[in-house]
């Protein structure tokens, strides 16, 4: 019940009726014993409103409380806050979520994920504890080739790249090298 009435106000009416950001109203629920039930209210009633705010400090919140209502939130926000949000949080594992995000991606997020590629091209596809590892970077790197701006990857030596992934890298450079020499001829040719 008590997430019903929660869910039920604006979500703006709780900073505005307490005086606190909604960051500092999700850090005191959380240590009272109706965390859950205030935190699904707040989530409804940020998605429903689109409460840009709200939708943040629920965010930060979902590293620790990741649930089936993280993604609602993604994309309940403007695509360009998410890739900010995103492009913030490299290290965070909700960062794969960029999928989310429509293309061309803006500069930031893009640098992000170019940096996130990297660092998955180098690491070890068998490590324990990465059960699809190499199936699910392969999705992760055809939307990164379709969606990257500009088109184009960090120099990366094939040394440096893991012989399991070496297809998989070859695959996004050939389709950004693809992209990118489309670009240079839509550049040059002349408007009528």
């Amino acid at each position: 019940m008590l997430t019903q009435v929660v869910a039920a106000a604006p979500a703006t009416w709780w900073a505005e009726h307490t005086g606190l950001p909604p960051a500092r109203l999700l850090a005191m629920a959380e240590r009272s014993d109706w965390a859950d039930a205030l935190r699904n209210g707040w989530t409804t009633a940020a998605i429903r409103d689109q409460d840009r705010p709200w939708i943040l400090a629920l965010l930060d919140l979902s590293r620790t409380h990741v649930g089936p209502d993280t993604t609602m939130l993604m994309n309940a926000l403007p695509p360009a806050d998410l890739a900010g949000w995103l492009a913030g949080r490299p290290d965070d594992s909700l960062f794969q979520a960029f999928d989310l995000v429509p293309g061309p991606w803006p500069r930031e997020l893009s640098e992000a994920v170019r940096e996130y590629v990297v660092r998955q091209l180098r690491a070890d596809p068998d490590v324990p504890g990465r059960y699809g590892h190499v199936t699910q970077l392969r999705r992760l790197l055809r939307i990164a080739a379709a969606r990257l701006e500009p088109p184009a990857m960090p120099p990366l030596e094939q040394s440096d790249i893991h012989p399991r992934l070496l297809d998989a890298c070859a695959e996004l450079m050939n389709t950004l090298s693809v992209r990118a020499a489309m670009r240079r001829e839509l550049e040059q040719e002349p408007i009528q």
